[in-house]
């Protein structure tokens, strides 16, 4: 009897064991774990091969951005990455221009830049408010929340 009791027992614990490999746990789904967050107020941008190597970071580590205010030039490009990887207030706001090689603006370089990194609807958002020109040409975050190109934050 005491074998029998010793066997049932081993049977239950691997078949528990192996209901826990098949079954998702809602704790252990990484949504219920606090995210790291990097809030962005004012960024002005800067070199887009520096931004390019940040984001990919960013992305690696999981870490969510924040944008609260402006974020101009290369900052946008927080909008490459995958969807839910940034958050944006609908008071935040874009700022996209030329982009501009060895101190001048590209037109040719700038659009290879939209092409490479935007999402299709900032795209046409851009073509629709366009020619970029050096001065930046604003979208708030309610009009990118609005095409779906980044989440409100909450």
């Amino acid at each position: 009897m005491r074998s029998l009791r010793h066997i049932t027992w081993a049977v239950l614990t691997a078949l528990l064991a192996a209901a826990m490999l098949v079954v998702p746990l809602p704790v252990l789904t990484p949504k219920r774990f606090a995210r790291a967050t990097i809030v962005v107020r004012d960024d002005p941008g800067g070199m887009v091969s520096d931004y390019i190597r940040w984001l990919e970071r960013v992305a690696d580590a999981n870490v969510l951005i924040r944008l609260e205010g402006q974020c101009i030039s290369a900052c946008t490009l927080v909008l490459a990455l995958p969807p839910g990887a940034a958050c944006m207030l609908p008071t935040a706001k874009f700022g996209f221009h030329l982009a501009s090689y060895d101190g001048k603006p590209d037109p040719i370089a700038t659009q290879e830049l939209i092409e490479r990194f935007y999402p299709p609807r900032v795209q046409q958002w851009i073509k629709d408010h366009g020619p970029l020109v050096s001065a930046p040409t604003y979208m708030l975050g309610s009009e990118a929340i609005a095409l779906g190109v980044i989440e409100a934050c909450v």
